[in-house]
């Protein structure tokens, strides 16, 4: 009884940004010479998935239909592209496989003639030919909250809580930040002393490169905010508000935890752009360090 060859179907499936179904198929019909639709026996499943902003994820199944056999092939790469690409010659070469394949089942050669086969195109990551348009990679919306440690500003470290906005593309990101800290109290050994806290706000930029699953971070920052105190343990306390303006430099890692969260740990130096000395009657009671230090540890949503 013969059976009727189903034709080649490919199915694909993915997040809008990466619609490239029309765009593989383009490029295996013109690596095979021929259609999909003019291919028996097998089939193909692809899933694409955005593992972070720097990394996509495709997975390539074959099935069999004779034999229902899956194989089963993974690609990584820095864009939707990329990884398109690189499953659009992953597929054209099963198909030559298997069009090989049939075509000796169903015509074997004479005993002594020797059956040559056409080489096969190299495992390649980037595909020889690239579609007639690539698609940008997306913007990313991001918001970070964290706790932040704050090292040389105040007379002791103090804690506090950062919120940051931002948005990622690629390798880079860029953010508008705003941190509070604890009140700080500076008691000296004659009783006197002050009450000190500090308000920031500011902006900082990030270049990042994957590693190991996650993404190491130098970034750069600017901050300005109001660094105020007030004298305890006199007669006649007073207050004195006064403007804080910093540098930042900090080093950093992104950690994926998937649906959309990290884990963002960074910390550097702070080095203040003023350092203005706080007095009490005619002591010096605090100045912010010429070099400070801070460290932020977060929970990071791309959106």
């Amino acid at each position: 009884m013969a059976v009727n060859a189903r034709a080649a179907e490919l199915r694909w499936s993915g997040p809008e940004e990466c619609a490239w179904s029309s765009q593989v198929t383009e490029q295996v019909e013109a690596q095979i010479g021929g259609t999909l639709a003019a291919v028996e026996g097998i089939d193909f499943e692809i899933a694409v998935s955005r593992e972070n902003s720097c990394k996509w994820r495709l997975t390539l199944v074959s099935v069999e239909l004779d034999t229902v056999e899956r194989r089963k092939r993974e690609l990584i790469g820095e864009s939707c592209g990329e990884v398109a690409n690189a499953a659009a010659v992953a597929l054209a070469m099963a198909i030559r496989e298997k069009t090989e394949e049939s075509t000796m089942e169903a015509e074997p050669p004479p005993a002594t003639t020797p059956v040559v086969r056409p080489p096969r195109a190299p495992r390649s990551k980037i595909a020889a030919s690239t579609p007639r348009s690539a698609p940008a990679s997306s913007v990313t919306p991001t918001v970070t909250v964290g706790a932040v440690l704050d090292v040389g500003a105040l007379p002791n470290p103090a804690l506090g809580a950062e919120l940051e906005a931002g948005i990622a593309w690629r390798a880079l990101y860029a953010g508008a930040e705003g941190a509070v800290f604890s009140p700080n109290q500076l008691d000296g050994p004659d009783g006197r002393g002050g009450d000190f806290q500090l308000w920031a706000a500011g902006v900082v930029a990030c270049l990042g490169r994957p590693a190991a699953g996650l993404s190491a971070v130098v970034c750069a920052g600017y901050e300005i905010g109001a660094l105020s105190g007030r004298g305890t343990g006199v007669t006649d306390p007073r207050s004195e508000t006064t403007t804080w303006q910093a540098l930042r430099a900090e080093l950093g890692v992104v950690v994926p935890f998937g649906a959309g969260f990290s884990g963002v740990l960074r910390g550097g130096a702070v080095v203040p752009l003023q350092r203005r000395e706080f007095v009490l009657d005619s002591e010096l009671v605090h100045r912010p360090a010429a070099v400070g230090a801070r460290f932020l540890a977060g929970i990071r949503v791309d959106f």
